[in-house]
This record gives structure tokens, sequence and C-alpha cells, in this order.
């Protein structure tokens, strides 16, 4: 029941920017057409991420660091008191309306090796227009590109013996993709009033406490 009221609250917010109800959709199922639309998904993960943590605390589990990755960072900046909830969820809803411009402009690859292996198999590759999104732990990150070329690349991988797995998206994130739209994102969060963390909030693009 707590959880639900968080959910709830979250919607009160949510709605009358989307049009749609994030509570609705948890409750009553969502299609997965709907679902691999990312300014669908998006919400209702940062609302389920949100709802948790502050669930958690109403019952006295608090963390002593917050940190988040990707759109992960919504709710762990919420989370650690940068953010209000009404402006992290306008910020959740803004960025996937704008990331929503990329779908079927590529995808993203999974890939088993470091930074300075991928890289050196990148520049040697004749493979074009392959990025590394995310470094996920020393021997994992992931690429993003045009579908072809991912898939070019991941032909590579398997030739130098380097596992990779698909990821099940239409969507480059974390590439130049999205610089065409930077400028219009950053317009569009310009209502943020960031306070300080109450929590410390580590950054996982930076590593350093913000």
């Amino acid at each position: 029941s707590v959880f639900l009221q968080e959910i709830d609250e979250i919607d009160a917010h949510f709605r009358p920017l989307a049009g749609w109800s994030i509570a609705e959709s948890i409750e009553g199922g969502i299609e997965p057409e709907r679902l691999a639309l990312t300014s669908v998904s998006q919400p209702i993960i940062y609302a389920i991420q949100s709802a948790l943590a502050s669930t958690l605390a109403r019952f006295g589990v608090k963390p002593d660091v917050v940190f988040g990755h990707s759109m992960g960072e919504v709710a762990a900046a919420e989370a650690s008191g940068a953010l209000s909830r009404k402006d992290a969820v306008r910020v959740i809803y803004q960025r996937s309306q704008h990331q929503e411009s990329v779908r079927g402009k590529g995808t993203m690859l999974v890939v088993a090796a470091g930074e300075a292996k991928v890289s050196e198999m990148l520049a040697s590759s004749p493979v074009r227009g392959v990025e590394i999104a995310a470094l996920n732990g020393p021997n994992s990150l992931t690429v993003a590109g045009p579908n072809a070329a991912v898939a070019e690349f991941a032909q590579e991988c398997r030739k130098h013996h380097v596992a990779t797995v698909k990821l099940d998206i239409q969507y480059p994130f974390h590439s130049s993709a999205l610089e065409p739209y930077a400028e219009a994102i950053a317009h569009d969060m310009s209502f943020i009033a960031g306070q300080e963390a109450q929590i410390p909030f580590i950054s996982t693009v930076t590593g350093e406490a913000l």
C-alpha cells in the first residue's frame, strides 16, 4: 500500500504532462509494442525506482550513498535530495520525449571486453559509426550505432573471439545520434532548480560526488 501511494504521487505529477497514467499502466499491464517506446518505458522504470526508494525510506531503510546508470541517475538524484520529485518527473518526461526522436536510427550491443581492447578493435575495424556508449565494468561495455554497423561490428568481435549480446532496442542511446537534440534538451531542462544533496550522489558520468 505504501508503494502504491508513492506511485500515485508520482503519477499526479506525470499525468498532466504526458496525458496518460503510469499507475494505470502498471496496474492494468502494458502491451509489449507500447513498452518498447522509450517515452513509455523510461517513465515507468523511473517511477518504480523512485517509489521503491521512497517506500524503503518510509520504513527506515536509507542509503549512505546513491548512484544510477543512465535514466537511473534521475531517481538517484531524487533519492539524494538534489532533485525534487516534481522536477525529477519532468526530467524523465522531457528526456524520454526527446530520445524518442532517435527511434529506428540504431541499436546497442554489449561487448565482453574492456575499453582499451574495444577502442583498439574499433580503430582497426572497417566498420564506421559504432561508438562506445557505456562502460559496464572492467570487462564489459556497450556500443551503439546504426543497425547495420552494429551487426558488422558483432561479426568483427566474433572473429576476435569476443562475446556479444545485442540489446532488443531500436535506439542508439549514449551516442552522437542524440547530438542534434542536445540544445532542445538543455532548453527544456531549464526549469531545474537543483538543491544540495542530503545523501552523497555519485555521478556515473564523472565518477565524482556531486
